[in-house]
């Protein structure tokens, strides 16, 4: 398959979790729906890791760790998965599904994706190398937190006991294969990706950038992150910092670059540190 579609192909993988948002899930939705949630998040995760190199899935596997397990939760998470796999064209190879009691405590569950996905070599999106001075950056809107910011989240919550849980904090991760599979379709140069997961902006930004190089930013945050902030006396360069704060993915074009509806125009590359006006 690969021999006939690539001429240099180039495997992409990557491993992550969804930490602790599988606590707050799953005190704050019924069992079974928090499960399928979790199931996407893993997989959409996943898949934006390799999307930053260029790269489309090809194969995904899941780690299902717990002290017990329950066969209908475990049947519930994989049908997340699989939901996530089939709309992004991925196989699901199979995985583990691990019951250690006193390695995990009772009720608590972890899960661990592991995805294959291929790029040519030639069209391998190479932000160190590709990014210059003056190049633009959009943002695409993300639909919560993502997989990163729960244990901040969840330390806020026992804090205010009488707090509403935010619709957007119980969304599943957000995959961008389609929005950035359209830049590709309509043949628009991508230099650079930047998928804002843990550390957020000025954690995130700096692995696609060249040396000597920074980002001029200018957004506003969105208002979930600021509630959560106000709540919890948070300054924005902490929630800039564990929050995607309203933007999952960023991507560094040419200046002078088209881009559809829906990619928000936030800022360029500048020279020095990572700048941003909230």
């Amino acid at each position: 398959f690969l021999k006939k579609q690539y001429k240099e192909p180039i495997m992409v993988s990557s491993t992550d979790g969804v930490g602790t948002k599988t606590i707050f899930i799953l005190e704050n939705m019924e069992n079974k729906l928090g499960m399928r949630v979790l199931g996407q998040d893993i997989v959409n995760h996943c898949i934006n890791d390799i999307l930053v190199k260029g790269a489309i899935p090809l194969m995904f596997l899941d780690y299902f760790a717990s002290s017990s397990i329950d066969s209908e939760l475990v049947k519930s998470f994989v049908e997340g998965v699989s939901l996530s796999c089939r709309h992004s064209f991925c196989n699901l190879m199979g995985g583990e599904t691990a019951e250690m009691p006193g390695v995990y405590q009772p009720g608590k569950i972890d899960i661990v994706g592991t995805i294959v996905g291929v790029v040519e070599k030639s069209k391998m999106i190479n932000g160190k190398k590709d990014i210059k001075l003056g190049n633009k950056v959009y943002g695409l809107k993300s639909n919560g937190p993502h997989t990163n910011g729960y244990s901040l989240i969840r330390r806020i919550y026992s804090q205010n006991k009488d707090l509403r849980v935010f619709p957007e904090l119980l969304t599943s991760h957000k995959s961008y294969l389609d929005e950035i599979k359209l830049l590709w379709r309509n043949k628009i140069q991508i230099n650079g990706l930047c998928h804002i997961t843990g550390g957020g902006f000025y954690d995130n930004i700096p692995r696609v950038l060249p040396e000597g190089l920074g980002v001029d930013l200018n957004f506003e945050i969105q208002d979930i992150y600021r509630k959560l902030g106000d709540i919890g006396g948070i300054e924005d360069r902490e929630l800039l910092t564990v929050f995607n704060c309203g933007y999952g993915m960023l991507i560094f074009v040419e200046e002078g670059v088209e881009m559809p509806r829906g990619y928000d125009y936030l800022g360029e590359v500048c020279e020095g540190e990572i700048k941003i006006n909230c």
